[in-house]
């Protein structure tokens, strides 16, 4: 067991995939987060816990989301094994959890004397099966496997693109998400999130989607559109740049009109 004072360099010590567990406990005026993981020291693993002593409640909240995210971003968002929808789902979720914690701050604080949160990580990884030979995932709830997601650009130069991919999805998906969630009030993320589950099931095609999200962020946010281009599908990307293209073009006219960003279309 190790206690220390929270600090960035001892969190990049240990690698994500290692993380077992994580724990955040409040007592009285204490702020605690315990990590469960596995070291690996000459040659022989060992489970080990490390404490950190945090500043605040948001402080700890924010680190264990982190966790959470991270886990996700490498077991469910990698971009070699996952389609559109593995990719959205995660930002869904994401999203939630920032809406969850907002509220939280929000509310009445409890006044027992402790608060135990748990972050069950262990658990996430029983909900994919990955298969090399097809390479696939295959989720325990669908009776289909997905298939493996590709650039549009680039597709001469495999070796280059695949060293990449990992990094650049997580890059994205995490980047775009600290953009909305300091960009959209709790209420304009929860509409977010519910035309990502309405996109994602197939109510909302990918036009009515980008339309309706672009309704959403209004003039003002107007340049948060930009960030959904690596999500919207391979066969829809050259619509959404022009359709992108189209509403910088049509800007100006736009502010001494009644037209709004879901009515411009490019065709």
């Amino acid at each position: 067991m190790k206690l220390f004072n929270i600090h960035q360099k001892i969190i990049l010590s240990i690698p994500s995939h290692h993380i077992i567990a994580c724990y955040y406990v409040e007592y009285e005026n204490d702020h605690i987060v315990t990590m469960k993981y596995v070291s690996a020291r000459d040659k022989s693993s060992t489970i080990e816990l490390i404490i950190f002593l945090l500043n605040d409640r948001y402080e700890a909240d924010e680190l264990c989301s982190s966790m959470d995210f991270c886990f996700r971003a490498i077991f469910i968002a990698n971009e070699q094994n996952s389609d559109i929808r593995k990719k959205l789902s995660l930002l869904t979720l994401s999203l939630s959890s920032a809406q969850q914690l907002r509220n939280s701050f929000d509310s009445t604080t409890s006044s027992t004397p402790s608060t135990i949160r748990s972050l069950s990580l262990a658990s996430a990884s029983s909900a994919c099966v990955i298969s090399p030979e097809a390479s696939t995932i295959v989720d325990d709830g669908l009776s289909t496997p997905r298939r493996r997601h590709r650039r549009s650009h680039h597709r001469h130069d495999d070796k280059s693109s695949n060293k990449s991919s990992t990094k650049s999805t997580s890059q994205i998906i995490q980047n775009y998400l600290l953009n909305l969630q300091l960009e959209l009030k709790p209420n304009e993320l929860a509409e977010f999130g519910k035309l990502l589950t309405e996109w994602q099931s197939n109510q909302l095609s990918t036009k009515q989607f980008v339309k309706q999200t672009a309704h959403l962020y209004g003039e003002s946010r107007r340049n948060l559109l930009d960030g959904l281009h690596d999500f919207v599908p391979v066969d829809e990307q050259t619509w959404f740049l022009e359709y992108l293209n189209n509403l910088k073009s049509t800007s100006s006219s736009l502010l001494s009109s009644n037209e709004s960003l879901q009515d411009v279309d490019t065709f």
